[in-house]
């Protein structure tokens, strides 16, 4: 009788496994979204995360070298994204949700300047600002998958200080909250209602914790950081993003004050921040 249940319970897989093949043979997309599926979205974003990286490094012309001080990293994906964009449609999406946060926003491409404006690259748009001070280098999926990689302010800005002696206490807040509007104003032009994000700091151990931006703000010298990087994720409804906007960000830039001698900063300076981020105030 087991022998006979172990036999039917074998039979109903293998006929199963046959329905799946057939579907994935009928429908080539969905082989695809199987096998995202069974990765999952952390893994995903994982491993767009690299990919873009490693698209850096095969640019290499001798001048990545301008990142070794220091860098962050903005990685997102948005689903489900039922029907992606073709890559013109989705140049076009990019320019409508452009922030107006700041003077210099995230995912930004130079047009009028040869060798600045976005490109095809493969099933990707791709931008790399290579000769300007943040030296942003970007990609953008239709499948509702973002990358953008940037100098630190903190060693291109502030002309008296030498690169990679401080990261600023107010910066990584603006430019993560800066990352998460971008991604609601995607998940809603892509149909799209969940967001992945993974932030990113490189060139951190030495550094102190000072606040050179913006308002004064009392902060207390000496505290470094040990660790040369930290990675930071989080995964929301894209709906929750306007109105939580301060949470997100200190779940994503908390760890990163961590790292220097424990910081925390208090609640307010989330919400002022970013205030003045939205309104424009400098």
């Amino acid at each position: 009788m087991i022998r006979r249940c172990v036999d039917n319970d074998h039979e109903r897989q293998v006929e199963a496994f046959r329905r799946i093949l057939a579907a994935l043979r009928a429908e080539p997309g969905l082989a695809q979204q199987v096998a995202e599926s069974a990765v999952g979205s952390a893994g995903l974003l994982k491993q767009w995360t690299e990919a873009s990286l490693d698209r850096l490094r095969s640019l290499d012309d001798g001048s990545a070298d301008r990142y070794e001080a220091g860098w962050w990293s903005c990685s997102y994906l948005v689903a489900p994204v039922a029907e992606p964009p073709s890559l013109p449609a989705l140049r076009t999406i990019l320019f409508e949700i452009k922030g107006t946060e700041t003077g210099w926003p995230v995912w930004l491409s130079l047009e009028g300047r040869p060798g600045m404006g976005a490109y095809v690259a493969g099933n990707a748009i791709e931008c790399w600002l290579r000769e300007t001070d943040s030296a942003d280098f970007w990609r953008a999926d239709p499948r509702g998958r973002m990358f953008l990689l940037r100098r630190l302010q903190e060693d291109t800005e502030f002309r008296d200080v030498p690169p990679g002696t401080f990261l600023d206490l107010i910066l990584p807040i603006w430019r993560t909250g800066e990352c998460l509007l971008h991604a609601g104003r995607l998940a809603a032009r892509l149909g799209a209602d969940s967001v992945d994000m993974t932030m990113s700091w490189h060139g951190l151990a030495g550094r102190e914790l000072r606040a050179l931006a913006g308002p004064n703000r009392m902060l207390m010298p000496g505290r470094l950081c040990n660790d040369s990087e930290i990675s930071t994720i989080v995964a929301v409804s894209a709906a929750e993003i306007q109105d939580t906007l301060p949470e997100l960000v200190k779940a994503l830039v908390a760890p990163l004050s961590a790292e220097f001698g424990f910081f925390q900063p208090p609640d307010e300076l989330y919400t002022s921040e970013l205030q003045r981020m939205r309104t424009g105030i400098r």
